[in-house]
């Protein structure tokens, strides 16, 4: 009988933690890139609170999962993660070139900072609280007077189901397969379009009890000025030739843009419908 040999990890090398190693033996395959950003997030991170790491595991993945196709839960959750990850590099004006920050195949360390940080991973829990609301609600009522505008001037933004279509397609037999790995320079900008507005502008939402049922609604006025808003940064978008290089000068002007709601509607965002 041969010898038996074990090898040991220098887990400081690959700074995940034992833990992600033991589940990893556990079930015997590597861990997705989802699940190892996802632990890089959580790893020694006191500065997150409880609330939205308990978020991150319930409401986040409530969100993303979609029952008809199982395996694109990793696939919308990472990129989500990580394309937020390089709009607040960008906003903390990052030395980073931008090509290795949107590059899917990015080292998991610490140019991922950006997503680790209480007061931007507060803005993504703002985002799905909008649109886990928004999915609820399109579920059984009527949103079309809500969504239609979004939809057609943010291609990125289908409905209150991010990041669904844009990976996947259904072939002719009517099965989901995969579509691409990555977001066109377009559909990258629409997404930070779309970030700036939770960023400068939270949603504070007002959800009755559930036995007084009322549909949360977005301000009439703040609806106008999204609808404009998206009018504009459509415009932009397709009339902007894109190379990965000019995306930096290219969020500028979003951030601009992105800076002609009021205060008043930054306060206001969702509010109950009385």
């Amino acid at each position: 009988m041969g010898r038996i040999t074990f090898s040991v990890i220098n887990m400081k090398k690959f700074r995940l933690g034992e833990e992600l190693y033991i589940k990893l033996n556990a079930r015997g395959k590597a861990l997705s890139k989802f699940e190892n950003l996802k632990a890089f997030i959580e790893q020694n991170n006191e500065e997150i609170p409880l609330e939205i790491l308990g978020a991150m595991d319930n409401k986040w993945s409530d969100y993303f999962f979609d029952s008809t196709n199982p395996k694109a839960f990793d696939v919308r959750y990472f990129h989500f993660l990580h394309y937020a990850n390089a709009f607040f590099a960008l906003a903390e004006k990052t030395k980073d070139k931008i090509e290795d920050l949107l590059d899917r195949n990015l080292i998991i360390d610490d140019r991922y900072k950006y997503v680790r940080k209480k007061t931007n991973l507060s803005v993504l829990d703002k985002m799905m609280d909008v649109f886990g609301v928004l999915k609820d609600l399109q579920d059984g009522h009527d949103l079309k007077d809500l969504l239609e505008s979004l939809k057609a001037l943010n291609p990125v933004f289908k409905g209150p189901d991010f990041f669904k279509d844009n990976f996947f397609e259904k072939d002719k037999q009517g099965n989901t397969t995969d579509k691409k790995e990555e977001l066109t320079g377009k559909e990258i900008c629409y997404f930070f379009a779309l970030l700036f507005v939770f960023a400068k502008h939270p949603f504070v939402l007002d959800k009755p009890p559930k036995a007084e049922y009322k549909r949360p609604q977005l301000d009439q006025k703040l609806q106008e000025e999204l609808q404009d808003y998206f009018r504009v940064v459509h415009h932009l978008v397709e009339n902007f030739y894109f190379q990965l290089s000019k995306i930096p000068g290219f969020f500028n002007l979003l951030d601009f843009v992105s800076g002609v709601f009021n205060s008043e509607h930054r306060a206001k965002g969702i509010t109950r419908n009385q």
